[in-house]
């Protein structure tokens, strides 16, 4: 999909009720997260389970103009959770009211909307904000984004110090994601 050559004319994706477990499992155990993090996140990763259904639809039709492409993402996790088989993480069970993506893909432009894109769970609360401006290749479309983090209760004595060694400030915090899809750039907001 990175390479204009093969990315297709329509991405479509339907799905009721889809399992995640096994491919989060997955996607987290081939997570890499650097060298020098390996030692300190793979250890909490592998304790990670995380559960949910994939629902909803996505449609983008790629226009010859990238520039002139559209389409809409409409995908929530039903039953989505994660939790940790160790109690020394603090995490517990973490079950969210809202788990998913909500996007309109208008101009070349995929704008997220904030209210129906995120996670949020009584302790835990990612929200996603702003756009991608789609281009030839794909790889170099540019970021625009805001992702938020709030945590409360376990996780924020849990997480608290680690998420003030990043900046943050009672528990929350900001970043811009700018750059491209190819290489991504954050900063603390």
């Amino acid at each position: 999909i990175f390479d204009r050559r093969s990315t297709p004319g329509n991405v479509y994706l339907e799905a009721e009720k889809f399992p995640l477990d096994d491919l989060a499992g997955f996607a987290l155990a081939s997570l890499t997260v650097g060298e020098a993090y390996e030692s300190m996140a793979r250890p909490i990763l592998d304790k990670l389970t995380i559960k949910g259904q994939l629902d909803g639809s996505m449609n983008v039709d790629f226009a010859k103009d990238i520039g002139d492409s559209t389409g809409s993402i409409a995908l929530k996790i039903l039953g989505a959770s994660f939790s940790s088989d160790t109690k020394d993480l603090g995490i517990g069970v973490q079950v969210f009211e809202k788990a998913g993506l909500l996007a309109k893909i208008d101009k070349g432009t995929i704008r997220f909307d904030s209210a129906g894109s995120g996670m949020k769970s009584p302790e835990f609360d990612l929200s996603v904000n702003g756009g991608i401006a789609l281009k030839d290749p794909l790889d170099r479309s540019a970021l625009d984004l805001t992702l938020g983090l709030r945590l409360e209760g376990a996780l924020k004595e849990s997480f608290g110090v680690i998420m003030s060694l990043a900046g943050a400030k009672d528990g929350g915090s900001a970043w811009h994601v700018g750059g491209t899809l190819g290489i991504p750039q954050t900063t603390l907001k």
